[in-house]
C-alpha cells in the first residue's frame, strides 16, 4: 500500500519528553502516533477518555460487540421501533434458553 508523510511540528523540549515517554514503555513516537490513528480509525473517533465520552459512557454500558455487530445494531434499532426491539430481545432471550445456550441471554 502506498504511503504518505505525515509532518508535525513541536516545540524541541516538549517534543524530548514525548520521545522519553514512548521509549520508556518501548515505542517511538512514530509508532505511538500510527497506534493513535489505528485506534481512532477503529473507533470512529478519537480514542481518548474526553469529558464528553466519560459522561456518556457512565449513563450508556459499553457493549462487546465487533464493529460488524454495532452496524448491524444499528442498523436493526433504526428499523425498528421500542416494542419491536423488546419483541426482538424476549424472542432472542426464549431462544437461548430453548436451546440451552449459555452467553446468549
Amino acid at each position: 500500500m502506498p504511503s504518505i508523510q505525515l509532518s508535525l511540528s513541536l516545540d524541541t523540549e516538549f517534543k524530548s519528553e514525548v520521545d522519553k515517554v514512548f521509549a520508556d514503555i518501548g515505542l517511538t513516537t512514530t509508532d505511538a502516533i500510527r497506534m493513535f490513528l489505528r485506534q481512532a480509525v477503529l473507533l470512529k473517533g478519537l480514542p481518548l477518555d474526553t469529558n464528553a465520552s466519560s459522561m456518556a459512557m457512565k449513563k450508556y454500558p459499553r457493549l462487546e460487540l465487533s464493529y460488524e455487530g454495532f452496524e448491524n445494531l444499528a442498523k436493526a434499532l433504526e428499523r425498528s421501533n421500542h416494542q419491536q426491539f423488546e419483541k426482538l430481545m424476549r424472542e432472542h432471550d426464549e431462544f437461548a434458553q430453548k436451546h440451552s445456550i449459555s452467553g446468549l441471554v
